[in-house]
């Protein structure tokens, strides 16, 4: 079984996914708990291109697995994936956010030089 296959089969799943390539598709999604399948199972209906039907066929088929099973591990890896993005984007806003602050504290402090404050204090201690 040739990984590099496998991966660009997975990615051609995953860009179609991105680009909206989905129409219409059958599968049972199961219901994930901290990576546990759960009981609830739920059946959709989407519409896929032929191209993209076969390519998961193909990819589920090399890796042993089922479509709905190749189609519920794609799905779950792109909805993490898209968590960690979002996360990401959270923590570019925070630091944005504490540059700005910074700045502002910064332009009401002036000309006051923090490093020549700090050696005043040091130099009363000693």
């Amino acid at each position: 079984m040739d990984m590099n296959r496998i991966s660009n089969r997975e990615d051609i799943f995953m860009k179609s996914l991105r680009r909206l390539d989905i129409l219409f598709f059958v599968c049972i999604i199961s219901v994930y708990s901290d990576g546990a399948i759960m009981d609830k199972t739920m059946r959709i209906n989407a519409m896929l291109t032929a191209d993209l039907l076969k390519a998961i066929d193909d990819a589920a088929e090399e890796q042993g697995k089922s479509r709905s099973q190749f189609i519920r591990e794609a799905t779950a890896k792109y909805i993490a994936e898209h968590e960690q993005v979002k996360k990401e984007e959270r923590r570019k806003q925070a630091f944005a956010r504490a540059v700005e602050v910074q700045d502002r504290l910064r332009k009401k402090s002036g000309a006051w030089d923090g490093g020549a404050e700090v050696r005043k204090w040091r130099e009363k201690e000693r």
